[in-house]
């Protein structure tokens, strides 16, 4: 089966592509060019100091172009089968369509609660804790709309900040999905 990894450049993507990688052998690796948040020495802190990206056939775009007709021509030639999505802009239905077993994405909240962006942020704003873990679907038109295929709520301790709520979360999303890799794959 070939599988593309889509992200983006922050060390928890980065997290991501070594983690997944652990468990199967991409085809393909695109990375999405995003500027440094202003948590990202934490972040680093948080997902390790150095993380290496594994050899793999890589792409790098720039924020906003994960759709352009470049993406959609390597995607259609190397007749990707699934394609594991985490932390990129929208990806828009001429991309997702494109793989025979479609996309899964990582969303950080439980998308009964929150979607789209910040989904962790909101849920402890709006007093919904409850609402705080991950999904993990099927991509489909709209935000955060496809079929849930897992979640998992993060575990939430008093003394935690909003950056470590978010830092758990995506790590359990990417755990998450590591462990059901070979399942979906199968």
């Amino acid at each position: 089966m070939k599988i593309a990894l889509l992200t983006s450049n922050q060390p928890r993507h980065l997290y991501f592509i070594k983690t997944i990688s652990k468990k199967l052998k991409p085809s393909l690796i695109i990375i999405e060019s995003k500027k440094k948040s202003y948590f990202y020495k934490l972040e680093k802190k948080f997902f390790g100091k150095k993380i290496s990206i594994p050899n793999y056939p890589l792409i790098k775009v720039k924020r906003g172009k994960i759709n352009d007709k470049k993406i959609f021509r390597i995607l259609k030639k190397k007749k990707v089968d699934l394609c594991l999505v985490f932390g990129t802009s929208l990806i828009n239905e001429k991309i997702f369509k494109i793989p025979t077993k479609g996309c899964l994405n990582i969303h950080t909240g439980l998308v009964q609660g929150f979607r789209g962006t910040d989904s962790c942020y909101w849920a402890i704003y709006k007093k919904k804790p409850e609402y705080v873990g991950v999904t993990i679907h099927q991509l489909a038109t709209g935000i955060d709309n496809g079929d849930v295929l897992i979640q998992k709520k993060t575990n939430l301790n008093k003394n935690d900040t909003i950056e470590e709520i978010f830092f758990k979360t995506c790590k359990i999303g990417i755990e998450l999905l590591a462990s059901i890799i070979k399942k979906i794959t199968n």
